[in-house]
Formats: structure tokens, sequence, C-alpha cells
């Protein structure tokens, strides 16, 4: 009867076990490193920007931003290397800007299947974070 008993707890300390190692998909994100896909960040009507992350570090930053004295929208584009870093979720980007290396450090504060939470994405607001949606 013993034996019995002791079958069935390890049975039970098994399926735990095996439940607990699962993984939330909707909190670790989808791709390679959670972060792969196309992001838009969209505050108002006259500025979205576009990022795109690849599995092969390489990502597209584009930003379309609207000036009414102009009557125009004006577009720029970036490209660069990243390295996102899941456990202590930094993200470093590595890109030139007018022929000079930069290099910036990011903080993913969350991300989820269709939302991206990013802080100190811009230079100058450090402190703000910037909440992008999937957008493939």
């Amino acid at each position: 009867m013993e034996k019995k008993y002791a079958v069935m707890l390890a049975m039970f300390l098994l399926a735990i076990v095996g439940f607990m190692g699962c993984s939330d998909d909707e909190e670790s994100g989808s791709g390679d490193t959670g972060i792969v896909g196309t992001w838009e960040y969209n505050p108002n009507e006259a500025y979205i920007e576009t990022v795109q992350f690849r599995a092969d570090g390489t990502y597209t930053k584009i930003e379309n931003e609207y000036y009414s004295s102009r009557d125009e929208w004006i577009e720029t584009r970036l490209d660069g290397n990243y390295v996102f870093d899941e456990g202590t979720m930094e993200l470093t980007l590595n890109y030139y800007y007018d022929g000079d290396p930069f290099t910036r450090s990011c903080t993913v504060v969350r991300i989820t299947s269709d939302m991206l939470e990013i802080m100190g994405w811009s230079p100058g607001y450090e402190d703000r974070i910037y909440v992008f949606r999937r957008a493939d």
C-alpha cells in the first residue's frame, strides 16, 4: 500500500514540475528573441514610428513626421544592429547617424505578443516609456 502512495506522489510531483516548466507565450513574445517583428509607435496623427527587428540582429527604424507649416510628411530611416538580452531585458542599438557611430541602451519594460514597452527609446527621454504595437 505504501508503494502505491509513493508512486502516486512521484507522479503528482512530476506533473507539478512539468507545468512549472511551461512558459507563457503571451509574456515572452514571439520570434527568436521575443522582440523579432515589426512594431509601431503612433502617439498622435502627426507622428508614426515603425521599427522592424530581424532575427539576424539587424533593425530598421522609420520615422514619419508631419510638418503642418510645410504641409508635408518627412521620412527618416535608420538602419543598424541590435542585441536583446532577455535575462536583463536590455536592448542595445548600434547605428550610424550623419556618418557617426552611436550605441544606445534601452530597457524593455514589458513585451507581449502584441505590445512592446521600451524605456529610454529616444535620446533625451530616458525616463519615458514608449508603447509600440505589433504591426505584422
